[in-house]
């Protein structure tokens, strides 16, 4: 890749733990009423295509959400900065341990700033989530780029 790759793709990954750290330093009263608003779409999709009318359990169902939300932020992120560190080296395997530590990284300042945001708490489960979202990116763009490459590979060869 070139270097517009190596730029455009290191930009995007500052940009995803930008948006990941901004998110964190909403106030809990903020953060439930956009919750309150992407849970009521969804009961909206989901009874427009089934017979019986859903309510999804508003405590439960805002754990979920903002679990879920860190799972899949964190893999976005992963995934794009696997995609830059491949620009870069051409490989991902060798920087595994580089990108999980930035990773692990990200995690944790993401946590430290909920924690000195008013309403919000710090948890350690929180990290572990947005490590498994770490390794979910990671997998996901290791796999794409490998088939890319292999791709590539036959059509040369």
């Amino acid at each position: 890749m070139n270097r517009k790759w190596q730029v455009l793709f290191l930009v995007l990954s500052l940009l995803c733990a930008l948006f990941i750290f901004s998110n964190s330093m909403v106030a809990e009263q903020k953060m439930s009423t956009r919750e309150s608003g992407i849970l009521k779409a969804v009961e909206n999709v989901i009874n427009h295509y089934t017979t019986h009318s859903v309510h999804l359990d508003t405590k439960t169902a805002h754990t979920r959400l903002a679990k879920l939300a860190h799972l899949g932020e964190f893999a976005v992120f992963s995934a794009l900065f696997t995609t830059a560190v491949f620009a870069f080296w051409k490989e991902t395997r060798p920087h595994f341990l580089k990108i999980l530590f930035v990773g692990v990284f990200c995690a944790v300042t993401d946590e430290h700033l909920q924690l000195v945001t008013d309403g919000r708490s710090s948890r350690v489960s929180d990290v572990m989530i947005d490590l498994c979202g770490v390794l979910i990116g990671y997998a996901i763009a290791s796999g794409l780029l490998w088939l890319i490459r292999k791709r590539k590979e036959k059509k040369n060869a």
